[in-house]
Protein backbone atom coordinates (compact mmCIF):
# COMPACT_ATOMS: atom_id res chain seq x y z
CA UNK A 1 0.00 0.00 0.00
CA UNK A 2 1.22 3.53 -1.18
CA UNK A 3 1.50 4.74 2.41
CA UNK A 4 4.39 1.95 3.52
CA UNK A 5 5.94 3.94 0.73
CA UNK A 6 5.71 7.66 2.66
CA UNK A 7 6.72 6.20 6.10
CA UNK A 8 10.21 5.44 4.34
CA UNK A 9 12.60 8.49 5.33
CA UNK A 10 13.00 9.76 1.70
CA UNK A 11 16.66 10.28 1.15
CA UNK A 12 17.56 13.28 -1.20
CA UNK A 13 17.78 12.93 -4.69
CA UNK A 14 20.64 10.69 -6.38
CA UNK A 15 23.83 12.55 -8.41
CA UNK A 16 23.23 13.35 -11.34
CA UNK A 17 25.18 10.51 -13.70
CA UNK A 18 27.88 11.37 -15.85
CA UNK A 19 25.92 11.14 -19.18
CA UNK A 20 26.85 11.78 -22.73
CA UNK A 21 24.19 14.07 -24.76
CA UNK A 22 23.27 12.80 -27.74
CA UNK A 23 25.90 14.63 -29.96
CA UNK A 24 28.94 12.78 -28.09
CA UNK A 25 29.06 15.78 -25.87
CA UNK A 26 29.69 16.09 -22.15
CA UNK A 27 26.50 17.73 -20.08
CA UNK A 28 28.94 19.40 -17.75
CA UNK A 29 29.26 23.28 -17.63
CA UNK A 30 29.31 24.80 -20.79
CA UNK A 31 31.27 28.09 -19.76
CA UNK A 32 27.91 30.56 -20.89
CA UNK A 33 27.06 33.54 -18.34
CA UNK A 34 24.57 31.77 -16.43
CA UNK A 35 27.09 29.22 -15.02
CA UNK A 36 29.71 31.62 -14.27
CA UNK A 37 27.47 33.03 -11.46
CA UNK A 38 28.29 32.37 -7.69
CA UNK A 39 26.95 29.24 -6.69
CA UNK A 40 24.80 31.55 -3.98
CA UNK A 41 23.20 33.14 -6.56
CA UNK A 42 22.38 30.10 -8.66
CA UNK A 43 20.73 28.38 -5.42
CA UNK A 44 18.55 31.75 -5.08
CA UNK A 45 17.65 31.12 -8.93
CA UNK A 46 17.03 27.70 -7.77
CA UNK A 47 14.56 28.68 -4.90
CA UNK A 48 12.49 31.39 -7.16
CA UNK A 49 12.64 27.92 -9.31
CA UNK A 50 11.15 26.04 -6.57
CA UNK A 51 7.92 28.08 -5.91
CA UNK A 52 6.83 27.25 -9.26
CA UNK A 53 7.00 23.59 -8.61
CA UNK A 54 9.72 20.57 -8.22
CA UNK A 55 9.11 19.49 -11.17
CA UNK A 56 10.40 22.90 -12.58
CA UNK A 57 13.44 22.81 -10.69
CA UNK A 58 14.20 19.19 -11.50
CA UNK A 59 13.70 20.32 -15.21
CA UNK A 60 16.28 23.23 -14.59
CA UNK A 61 18.96 21.14 -12.77
CA UNK A 62 18.84 18.09 -14.69
CA UNK A 63 20.04 20.08 -17.82
CA UNK A 64 23.95 20.35 -16.52
CA UNK A 65 26.18 18.78 -13.54
CA UNK A 66 26.44 21.65 -12.25
CA UNK A 67 23.21 22.74 -11.89
CA UNK A 68 22.58 19.43 -10.18
CA UNK A 69 25.17 19.94 -7.34
CA UNK A 70 24.81 23.10 -7.16
CA UNK A 71 20.83 22.96 -6.43
CA UNK A 72 21.41 19.35 -4.33
CA UNK A 73 21.06 21.01 -1.20
CA UNK A 74 17.54 21.98 -1.99
CA UNK A 75 16.49 18.98 -2.76
CA UNK A 76 18.04 17.27 0.37
CA UNK A 77 16.04 20.19 2.46
CA UNK A 78 13.16 18.82 0.48
CA UNK A 79 13.46 15.60 0.72
CA UNK A 80 13.51 15.47 4.50
CA UNK A 81 10.20 18.20 4.49
CA UNK A 82 8.56 15.45 2.43
CA UNK A 83 8.30 12.40 4.49
CA UNK A 84 5.52 11.32 6.28
CA UNK A 85 8.47 8.97 8.36
CA UNK A 86 7.86 10.58 12.23
CA UNK A 87 4.35 12.20 11.40
CA UNK A 88 1.14 11.54 13.55
CA UNK A 89 -0.79 9.30 11.20
CA UNK A 90 -4.69 8.81 11.50
CA UNK A 91 -7.26 7.04 9.17
CA UNK A 92 -10.34 9.22 9.59
CA UNK A 93 -13.93 7.79 8.52
CA UNK A 94 -16.81 9.66 7.48
CA UNK A 95 -18.94 9.30 10.28
CA UNK A 96 -16.19 10.43 13.17
CA UNK A 97 -17.53 12.62 15.91
CA UNK A 98 -14.81 12.19 18.24
CA UNK A 99 -10.53 11.75 18.24
CA UNK A 100 -8.69 9.52 20.26
CA UNK A 101 -7.75 11.55 23.35
CA UNK A 102 -4.14 12.09 23.02
CA UNK A 103 -5.27 13.67 19.62
CA UNK A 104 -7.00 16.96 20.53
CA UNK A 105 -5.43 20.03 19.44
CA UNK A 106 -3.59 22.04 22.03
CA UNK A 107 -4.56 26.04 22.28
CA UNK A 108 -1.70 26.73 20.15
CA UNK A 109 -3.15 24.57 17.39
CA UNK A 110 -6.36 25.57 17.92
CA UNK A 111 -4.91 29.44 17.75
CA UNK A 112 -2.62 28.42 14.64
CA UNK A 113 -5.67 27.13 12.97
CA UNK A 114 -7.67 30.38 13.77
CA UNK A 115 -5.44 32.63 12.49
CA UNK A 116 -5.12 30.90 9.20
CA UNK A 117 -8.94 30.92 8.69
CA UNK A 118 -9.01 34.71 9.43
CA UNK A 119 -5.99 35.52 7.39
CA UNK A 120 -6.27 32.67 4.23
CA UNK A 121 -8.93 32.91 1.41
CA UNK A 122 -8.48 28.93 1.30
CA UNK A 123 -10.90 28.97 4.34
CA UNK A 124 -14.03 30.90 3.56
CA UNK A 125 -16.79 29.03 1.93
CA UNK A 126 -18.70 30.88 -0.67
CA UNK A 127 -21.57 31.45 1.34
CA UNK A 128 -20.01 32.35 4.11
CA UNK A 129 -18.92 36.73 4.30
CA UNK A 130 -15.36 37.58 4.42
CA UNK A 131 -15.89 39.55 7.85
CA UNK A 132 -17.46 35.85 9.37
CA UNK A 133 -13.92 33.55 8.69
CA UNK A 134 -14.04 31.25 10.56
CA UNK A 135 -11.22 29.30 12.03
CA UNK A 136 -9.41 26.59 9.12
CA UNK A 137 -10.26 22.99 9.12
CA UNK A 138 -7.53 20.94 9.12
CA UNK A 139 -7.83 19.65 5.78
CA UNK A 140 -7.77 22.66 4.15
CA UNK A 141 -4.99 24.01 6.66
CA UNK A 142 -3.01 20.78 4.91
CA UNK A 143 -4.01 21.78 1.40
CA UNK A 144 -2.73 25.51 1.98
CA UNK A 145 0.83 24.35 3.50
CA UNK A 146 1.96 21.02 2.86
CA UNK A 147 3.23 19.43 -0.36
CA UNK A 148 0.74 16.42 -2.06
CA UNK A 149 3.49 14.95 -4.12
CA UNK A 150 5.29 12.55 -1.74
CA UNK A 151 6.55 10.04 -4.53
CA UNK A 152 10.00 11.78 -5.65
CA UNK A 153 9.97 8.86 -8.81
CA UNK A 154 6.55 10.13 -9.76
CA UNK A 155 7.69 13.90 -9.75
CA UNK A 156 10.98 12.49 -11.95
CA UNK A 157 8.89 11.09 -14.42
CA UNK A 158 6.63 13.86 -14.95
CA UNK A 159 9.80 16.10 -15.37
CA UNK A 160 10.24 14.60 -18.55
CA UNK A 161 7.02 14.56 -19.94
CA UNK A 162 5.78 17.68 -19.16
CA UNK A 163 9.05 19.39 -20.14
CA UNK A 164 10.03 17.62 -22.63
CA UNK A 165 13.37 16.42 -21.38
CA UNK A 166 15.88 14.61 -23.94
CA UNK A 167 19.06 13.14 -24.23
CA UNK A 168 21.74 13.00 -21.30
CA UNK A 169 19.45 14.94 -18.52
CA UNK A 170 16.41 12.70 -19.92
CA UNK A 171 18.20 9.35 -19.39
CA UNK A 172 20.06 10.74 -16.14
CA UNK A 173 16.60 11.55 -14.70
CA UNK A 174 14.55 8.09 -16.09
CA UNK A 175 18.10 6.54 -14.19
CA UNK A 176 17.08 8.22 -10.71
CA UNK A 177 13.78 7.09 -10.16
CA UNK A 178 14.27 3.77 -11.24
CA UNK A 179 12.25 1.70 -8.63
CA UNK A 180 13.72 -0.39 -6.13
CA UNK A 181 11.66 -3.17 -5.36
CA UNK A 182 11.00 -2.50 -1.83
CA UNK A 183 9.48 -5.93 -1.39
CA UNK A 184 12.40 -7.33 -1.90
CA UNK A 185 13.90 -5.34 0.95
CA UNK A 186 13.69 -6.91 4.95
CA UNK A 187 11.69 -3.59 6.13
CA UNK A 188 10.26 -3.31 9.98
CA UNK A 189 7.24 -0.37 10.54
CA UNK A 190 7.96 1.38 13.63
CA UNK A 191 5.15 2.49 16.36
CA UNK A 192 7.49 5.44 17.55
CA UNK A 193 4.93 6.05 20.17
CA UNK A 194 4.28 3.47 21.60
CA UNK A 195 7.74 1.50 21.06
CA UNK A 196 6.15 -0.82 18.50
CA UNK A 197 7.15 -2.98 15.56
CA UNK A 198 6.52 -5.27 13.03
CA UNK A 199 8.40 -7.21 10.66
CA UNK A 200 7.96 -7.46 7.09
CA UNK A 201 9.01 -11.02 7.18
CA UNK A 202 6.38 -11.84 9.44
CA UNK A 203 3.96 -10.24 7.00
CA UNK A 204 5.19 -12.22 4.30
CA UNK A 205 5.05 -15.39 5.72
CA UNK A 206 1.35 -14.76 7.11
CA UNK A 207 0.94 -14.29 3.01
CA UNK A 208 2.44 -17.68 2.07
CA UNK A 209 -0.22 -19.16 4.47
CA UNK A 210 -3.03 -17.02 3.09
CA UNK A 211 -2.15 -17.85 -0.30
CA UNK A 212 -2.03 -21.48 0.31
CA UNK A 213 -4.83 -21.71 2.45
CA UNK A 214 -6.88 -19.82 -0.69
CA UNK A 215 -5.94 -22.68 -2.64
CA UNK A 216 -6.85 -25.22 -0.73
CA UNK A 217 -9.94 -23.88 -0.46
CA UNK A 218 -10.62 -23.74 -4.72
CA UNK A 219 -10.36 -19.78 -3.99
CA UNK A 220 -8.78 -17.68 -6.64
CA UNK A 221 -7.53 -14.42 -6.44
CA UNK A 222 -5.77 -11.46 -8.87
CA UNK A 223 -3.93 -9.95 -6.10
CA UNK A 224 -0.30 -12.18 -6.51
CA UNK A 225 1.75 -9.85 -3.70
CA UNK A 226 -0.96 -9.81 -0.59
CA UNK A 227 -0.31 -7.56 2.46
CA UNK A 228 2.42 -5.19 3.31
CA UNK A 229 3.09 -3.27 6.40
CA UNK A 230 1.15 -0.33 4.38
CA UNK A 231 -1.53 -2.74 5.06
CA UNK A 232 -0.31 -3.33 8.61
CA UNK A 233 0.13 0.02 9.43
CA UNK A 234 -4.02 0.72 7.65
CA UNK A 235 -5.28 -1.94 9.71
CA UNK A 236 -4.21 0.34 13.13
CA UNK A 237 -4.74 3.55 12.36
CA UNK A 238 -8.27 3.69 11.22
CA UNK A 239 -10.86 5.64 13.36
CA UNK A 240 -15.03 6.00 13.08
CA UNK A 241 -17.67 6.64 15.90
CA UNK A 242 -19.36 4.13 13.43
CA UNK A 243 -18.15 0.72 13.10
CA UNK A 244 -19.70 -0.34 9.75
CA UNK A 245 -16.95 -1.07 6.93
CA UNK A 246 -18.35 -3.34 4.51
CA UNK A 247 -16.82 -6.14 6.04
CA UNK A 248 -18.09 -9.52 8.10
CA UNK A 249 -16.95 -10.03 10.95
CA UNK A 250 -14.35 -7.50 11.35
CA UNK A 251 -11.51 -7.32 14.15
CA UNK A 252 -13.42 -4.75 16.58
CA UNK A 253 -11.20 -2.50 16.77
CA UNK A 254 -10.69 -2.09 13.29
CA UNK A 255 -12.29 1.32 13.10
CA UNK A 256 -11.10 2.46 16.60
CA UNK A 257 -7.85 1.78 16.05
CA UNK A 258 -5.53 1.81 18.96
CA UNK A 259 -2.35 3.27 17.07
CA UNK A 260 -4.54 6.14 15.46
CA UNK A 261 -2.59 9.29 15.46
CA UNK A 262 0.65 8.12 16.68
CA UNK A 263 4.00 8.73 15.01
CA UNK A 264 5.53 6.44 12.51
CA UNK A 265 8.30 4.91 10.07
CA UNK A 266 9.73 2.20 8.41
CA UNK A 267 13.23 1.59 8.07
CA UNK A 268 15.48 -1.45 7.17
CA UNK A 269 16.23 -4.34 9.19
CA UNK A 270 19.97 -3.27 8.91
CA UNK A 271 18.73 -0.13 10.31
CA UNK A 272 16.62 -1.46 13.26
CA UNK A 273 19.62 -3.80 14.70
CA UNK A 274 21.80 -1.29 15.70
CA UNK A 275 18.34 -0.05 17.96
CA UNK A 276 17.88 -0.95 21.62
CA UNK A 277 16.16 -3.98 21.46
CA UNK A 278 14.86 -3.94 24.83
CA UNK A 279 13.02 -0.36 24.26
CA UNK A 280 11.16 -1.86 21.43
CA UNK A 281 8.28 -4.54 21.75
CA UNK A 282 7.54 -6.77 18.99
CA UNK A 283 3.55 -6.27 17.84
CA UNK A 284 3.98 -8.39 14.16
CA UNK A 285 2.33 -11.66 16.17
CA UNK A 286 -0.77 -9.29 16.96
CA UNK A 287 -1.28 -7.33 13.91
CA UNK A 288 -1.14 -10.29 11.21
CA UNK A 289 -3.80 -11.91 13.46
CA UNK A 290 -5.84 -8.66 12.74
CA UNK A 291 -5.17 -8.80 9.34
CA UNK A 292 -5.89 -12.69 9.04
CA UNK A 293 -9.03 -11.86 10.77
CA UNK A 294 -9.24 -9.51 7.65
CA UNK A 295 -8.55 -11.89 4.93
CA UNK A 296 -11.50 -12.35 2.29
CA UNK A 297 -14.29 -10.15 4.09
Amino acid sequence: MWIGGYLRPLRALPPMPRLLHDDGANSQVNGGPLFRLPSELLRAIGEEVLCRGLIDLISFAATCHHLWDVFAPIFAAWAMKMTWAGCRIICLGDYMRDLPGDLLLSDTQRAELFECGTQHAHSIRSDVAEEERTPSTLYAFAEKHYWSDLDVRVLLRRSIWRRGLTGAPKIAVQTMYAARNLRSMRLVLRNLTKKLYVRSRAVDDLNGQLFEQDEEAGITSDDEYGYCLGDALMSRICWSSDPSCSMWGQPEDLTRGPWAGDRFDVITVEEFDKEDKDQWQDASEDVCRVLKNCWNK
